[in-house]
């Protein structure tokens, strides 16, 4: 299975209104993407993919399998991300539902601090626009 189908099987599990199969492959083809898959039990549990762009960095996705999730799949994949914009990014954003709680307390456990909310983003949900600056360069 290639890079493209892995991520969608884990984007469909993962996400009420997954990326379809051409958004990912759309996205993996883009230059400044960035993203990698994790494995667990010899196979593909999650990923994350954001872009970087000049000294800004944006976090489009993270992703666990349900059946992976509370045991550390995500901040392997959050520093795995902060690695590889490393040492380009000065800051880095990312947008979620406000009510997505588990990946809320994510973020904050990395240092993203909440910077404005945008309403009604989502059909049935505002989003929270989370911001962290790397200062340790």
């Amino acid at each position: 299975m290639n890079d493209i189908d892995t991520i969608f099987e884990i984007e469909k599990a993962c996400f009420e209104n997954p990326w379809t199969r051409a958004n990912v492959e759309s996205q993996l083809r883009m230059d400044h993407t960035v993203y990698h898959i994790v494995r667990g039990d010899n196979k593909p549990v999650g990923y994350v993919m954001g872009v970087l762009c000049g000294d800004e960095a944006e976090l489009y996705r993270i992703a666990v399998m349900p059946e992976y999730r509370r045991n550390g799949f995500g901040s392997l994949l959050m520093k795995e991300f902060l690695n590889r914009i490393s040492p380009d990014a000065e800051k880095v954003f990312l947008e979620v539902r406000s009510r997505n709680t588990a990946a809320i307390e994510l973020y904050k456990r990395f240092g993203f601090e909440q910077i404005a909310v945008r309403k009604r983003y989502y059909n049935d949900d505002d989003a929270a626009i989370f911001e962290l600056w790397i200062t340790d360069k």
